[in-house]
């Protein structure tokens, strides 16, 4: 497809459908690995994906600027998440 007005855009088929598939089975850890699915919320450790009241996300500051963030699951696993 050509850049400009009316361009649409189609995902890789062979990712998309391994995408849909894994949404299918409900295997969070798959589409958390494939960076598709709400990955701060999901605790690799625990295997499970938390609710905003059960993970609590704080940022990462250095200096005033915020570096990026930290979650930390109910059972105390963290995961840090910088700024692009």
């Amino acid at each position: 497809t050509s850049a400009g007005i009316g361009m649409v855009w189609s995902p890789d088929a062979e990712r998309y459908a391994k995408l849909l598939e894994m949404a299918r089975q409900h295997d969070v850890a798959g589409l958390a690995a494939a960076e598709f699915a709400d990955v701060e919320s999901y605790c690799p450790q625990c295997k499970k994906h938390y609710c905003g009241e059960h993970c609590r996300l704080m940022p990462m500051f250095d200096g005033d600027w915020v570096e990026g963030f930290e979650t930390t699951c109910p059972q105390g696993h963290k995961k840090q998440f910088p700024s692009a």
